[in-house]
């Protein structure tokens, strides 16, 4: 019997998602796989910790999907474009956290937290069916960690019976979402404003520390808006037709890790704060008391939602709700893909997946 009966490629592996994705993963119950780590030439050599394990990362290639089982993508959409047919032509079960290849054939985006695999595909709710992986799945993107848990409370309020008739979010994005330039430009940028000195602006083209931006800069390679596309898109691939329509506002704050959002959300029917919370508190949601607000700090290292909730106006029963809610962003990306990823090896013995 093999010493490692699973091998797990990671594609990324030097970025801050690599390196939580790393962790989770040997955390998970693909923890006795054995697990390589790869990356771009640029980075080839240095160790990077798997499990209490050190580890060299490799560059990645055409062959480093060979006997693979699982290849998670975590590093730039490039190498996702460039290798994610080659990790499917190996025999892997394609994870892509990038979401670079989200509009390729066949290739779903999914969340188990939201549409699980025990619901059945095909099961339908209302006419219209929770979409979840089957035999023409070629890959799979885990859907953004925003979308993820915006869908994820909707999704919990209409099987409690309580469809919300607007969801409006207003979410405050992380440095960390930029990966390690993100983190270091904010932190020179709070160094050089404190020093009175010129601020980089390679990654945002705009002062971030010490601000809140709508919109980055014009040279900065990545756009909120584009971002805001992603979320948007991906929760209306969970939603199906099935839960609210999105309205999202995207800011970006001056934090290192975190997402934290305000939510709004009204009833067609009066309904009370205590079964408000009833419906949405277990699994990956908890309900935080009053006196025990949800910040980043207080969400970071878990893989749960920390959420409260706030009615409109006096009484006892309300239609308008106000929800606040902190992930870390990095957690919960890892830990919904790696559920991704069980979830298609769960497939396996019944045919329906490579």
């Amino acid at each position: 019997m093999p010493a490692h009966p699973l091998r797990v490629v990671l594609v990324g592996a030097s970025s801050l998602l690599g390196k939580e994705l790393s962790e989770e993963i040997t955390d998970s119950a693909l923890g006795h796989a054995e697990i390589l780590l790869f990356d771009s030439e640029a980075v080839e050599g240095q160790i990077s910790n798997v499990g209490e394990e050190a580890s060299f990362i490799r560059r990645v290639g055409a062959s480093s999907f060979d006997g693979a089982a699982f290849a998670f993508f975590a590093g730039s959409a490039e190498q996702a474009r460039e290798f994610w047919k080659r990790a499917r032509q190996a025999g892997a079960t394609v994870v892509d956290l990038t979401h670079a290849i989200s509009d390729e054939p066949e290739v779903m985006v999914w969340s188990p937290w939201v549409a699980p695999l025990s619901a059945g595909v095909g099961q339908r709710e209302s006419g219209v069916a929770a979409r979840t992986p089957d035999l023409q799945t070629a890959a799979i993107v885990p859907a953004h960690p925003v979308a993820t848990m915006l869908a994820l409370i909707a999704t919990r309020l209409r099987a409690a019976g309580q469809q919300a008739r607007t969801l409006a979010a207003t979410v405050l994005q992380p440095a960390s979402e930029f990966g390690s330039p993100g983190l270091d430009e904010l932190h020179q940028q709070t160094v050089s404003l404190l020093s009175f000195k010129d601020l980089p602006q390679e990654v945002f083209d705009a002062q971030t520390a010490f601000n809140v931006l709508a919109d980055l800069g014009e040279e900065s390679p990545r756009k909120l808006a584009d971002d805001t596309t992603t979320i948007t898109t991906h929760y209306a691939a969970l939603a199906n037709g099935r839960l609210p329509e999105l309205s999202l506002q995207l800011l970006q704050v001056p934090v290192f890790h975190g997402y934290t959002s305000s939510i709004f959300l009204e009833f067609d029917k009066p309904v009370s704060k205590v079964d408000l919370a009833k419906a949405l508190a277990g699994g990956r949601i908890e309900v935080s008391p009053d006196a025990d607000l949800p910040s980043n700090l207080l969400a970071a290292g878990r893989s749960e939602l920390l959420l409260s909730i706030a009615a409109c106006g006096a009484g006892n029963s309300h239609t308008r709700f106000w929800l606040c809610v902190a992930a870390d962003n990095l957690k919960i990306a890892a830990a919904n893909a790696i559920d991704c990823a069980l979830g298609m090896r769960s497939l396996r013995p019944q045919g329906k997946v490579q």
